[in-house]
């Protein structure tokens, strides 16, 4: 498992944030502004971690359907429209054909 540098810095400053050093968590900026950089961090933290899932476990099933090779009947429609056997209009007719 490998996590961003950028999510594990984050989560550290949340940490820090929540259990710092004082009387009351926060950064020391006032309620309201350590409020929100709570938020803005957590924030950040959640992103990170769902970027990190969708990149690491969605790349299979994108893999999948981009790697699908053409079937053999568009194979042989492509080579005879590129060795100019049958014109565009003829070509186009086929594709439709064979989608359907």
């Amino acid at each position: 498992m490998k996590l961003n540098p950028f999510t594990l810095g984050t989560a550290a400053a949340l940490l820090l944030a929540i259990f710092g050093p004082g009387p009351w968590p926060g950064f020391g900026m006032g309620p309201w502004l350590d409020r929100i950089c709570l938020a803005l961090a957590f924030g950040a933290v959640c992103f990170g971690c769902l970027t990190w899932f969708l990149r690491s476990h969605c790349k299979r099933l994108l893999a999948d359907t981009r790697s699908k090779p053409a079937p053999p009947e568009l194979a042989i429609l492509r080579e005879r429209y590129a060795r100019g056997e049958i014109d565009r209009k003829q070509y186009m007719e086929m594709l439709h054909d064979l989608r359907i």
